[in-house]
């Protein structure tokens, strides 16, 4: 796919989904992006469907594991996307509740590093911008680097004939990707 060479090491991005749907579009991108090959960068995703609801009782004996993984995974990346829908002008609550177990513990500064992207997909021609503004708001609070030009998708269940994406999405992903990872790079840069 080209576009952007990185000078050092290998930069590791994570995709995550916010949809738990098993045919879900917005997994299907995480799954494409995770396909990708930018040389300059690793892909790997997360599943977030195993983590249990936010609570603090169940941080008394340590955190449960699949929470422990989640917020280790993180840990061990330079950058995530989150690609979310927008269900009643909001995320879901799947992924409101994976950032919040990343907020813990409280006044943890241990994300602040971390490189995050939004994507936002929806099915009508109006952008997302309400899921996609309550996302960045939400991931602001764990992290200095997010980017702040969230790719919104519309007309969401367009974009892919049979297994692979339209040309014109391809190609949007695609530059929306280029600038995000020149954007990881720039801001680690300037640590």
């Amino acid at each position: 796919m080209g576009g952007f060479q990185r000078m050092a090491e290998i930069l590791k991005v994570m995709t995550v989904s916010g949809s738990l749907r098993k045919k879900s579009v917005h997994s299907a991108l995480a799954q494409h992006l995770t396909k990708s090959t930018y040389q300059c960068c690793e892909f790997q995703s997360f599943e977030i469907n195993t983590l249990p609801l936010f609570n603090e009782d169940l941080e008394q004996d340590g955190y449960p594991i699949h929470v422990a993984s989640w917020q280790q995974s993180c840990r061990e990346v330079d950058a995530v996307i989150f690609l979310t829908p927008e269900y009643n002008q909001g995320i879901p609550g799947t992924l409101k509740n994976a950032v919040d177990w990343l907020s813990r513990p409280y006044g943890s500064e241990q994300y602040r590093k971390l490189s995050i992207g939004v994507v936002n997909g929806v099915p009508g021609q109006s952008p997302g911008r309400y899921a996609a503004a309550n996302l960045l708001h939400s991931l602001s609070q764990l992290s200095d680097r997010v980017f702040e030009q969230p790719l919104l998708l519309t007309q969401i269940y367009d974009i892919f004939e049979d297994t692979e994406l339209t040309s014109t999405t391809a190609e949007l992903i695609k530059m929306w990707t280029i600038n995000f990872l020149r954007f990881t790079e720039t801001t680690r840069a300037n640590v």
